[in-house]
This record gives structure tokens, sequence and C-alpha cells, in this order.
């Protein structure tokens, strides 16, 4: 469908420029995404947010997420401001921010999630920041101005977002076999008029080969 592959470009692609005609690679997870929680983050919180994380594995076949008791077996880590920094990247912000690394082949390797309680008024908003940001965190997104409010992959500030039906398709299909990972926008798009042409030729679509 061409809306829905219009929308998810604009969020799995980021720019390299505004006039370039192609985009810097899309990031996505290979391997299972293991979260440390900081011990500033208290357990209802922790709850919550592992509740979200489940609902999103369950839905996304190729999304692994667990939580780990050792910093050590983790590759997420998410802590607030009163914590130790965990991630120097992160040192100067003084808004609730995430910060990802990832390997040559684009997938991500590492993330991190700091929570500034400070400007939080209540767990609730804690809570519902740190979905935000995780959901973020799972394609080095660009959120948009397109959606509402309710949609996770909306570009707006809101203490009322769920998992929307759109927020789970997009997140299936940029972790779907269909599409090869770790290109830019131009070599996507010439893939799919290629499949698309074998299509109306009456012809196998083509295979997609993904090597670890």
């Amino acid at each position: 469908d061409s809306t829905f592959l219009n929308l998810y470009k604009k969020i799995a692609f980021r720019e390299i420029h505004k006039d370039s005609s192609n985009s810097k690679p899309m990031k996505y997870w290979k391997d299972p995404i293991k979260i440390f929680f900081s011990k500033n983050i208290s357990k209802e919180t922790r709850k919550k947010v592992m509740d979200f994380t489940q609902l999103i594995s369950k839905e996304v076949d190729s999304l692994t997420i667990s939580k780990v008791k050792n910093i050590e077996d983790s590759n997420f880590i998410i802590y607030t401001n009163n914590d130790y920094e965990y991630c120097d990247n992160l040192t100067n912000y003084k808004k609730s921010s995430s910060y990802l690394y990832w390997n040559r082949r684009n997938q991500i390797n590492k993330g991190y999630i700091k929570i500034n309680v400070s400007r939080l008024f209540s767990q609730n908003l804690e809570i519902q920041k740190i979905k935000n940001l995780f959901f973020e965190s799972l394609g080095w997104f660009v959120l948009s101005d397109e959606l509402s409010c309710e949609n996770y992959m909306s570009n707006c500030h809101s203490d009322t977002k769920h998992l929307t039906e759109l927020d789970i398709e997009l997140l299936q299909y940029h972790y779907s076999y269909g599409i090869y990972k770790g290109t830019g926008r131009k070599t996507f798009e010439l893939q799919h008029k290629q499949c698309k042409e074998s299509l109306s030729a009456g012809k196998n679509p083509g295979m997609f080969i993904h090597i670890n």
C-alpha cells in the first residue's frame, strides 16, 4: 500500500540533508533486547514498562525483550538523572533522552534512556516518557507530524498514548524479512520497484537473503 509505505519511509529513514535524494541507513535490533533498570527506577515503573515491552514482543516476532538483574548481561539501560551516568553522551542533556549505538551493519547493539525526574511531576508521566523513548529506540525512528497523538509514532506530547494497530503494523513491517535491512531509502525504493515489476510480469517477486 503506497500510503503505508510513504509513512514508513518518513519514519524509518533519517534525512542526510533536506535536498538529498537518499537517506541515512535505517537501524534495527538484531539481538534480543535485555533491559537493566537502575536502582532509582521504582518497582511499579519497571513492571509497567516491562508489561509494555511484552506487548511489543508478542506482536513482533523478530523482537525479543526481557529484563535482566545484572548490568553485565544488559544491552539497554534505563536510569535517572539521580543515578550514575551510564552513558557519557547523555551527560549534558537536561531533558529526558535516549541514545543508541550500532555496528557497521546498522544493527543497534546498545541503548540508553535517561529520565530527568525533576522535570516529570508524577510517576505516570515518568512511565509514559520511558515508553515513548523506548518505542522510538526500536528503530532510530523519526516521529511523524501526520499521525494523531494516540500513536507512539506520533511527534506529539501526550500522557494518553497507547500501542495502536498502526504502531504495531509499522514495527512488524520494520522487522519483517520481506525487506532488506540496514539500507538507505534509495536502495529500499529500488528493491520495491523491482519486486513490483516482477509481480506485474507474473514472475516471482524475488528473495531477500539476510546475513548475520
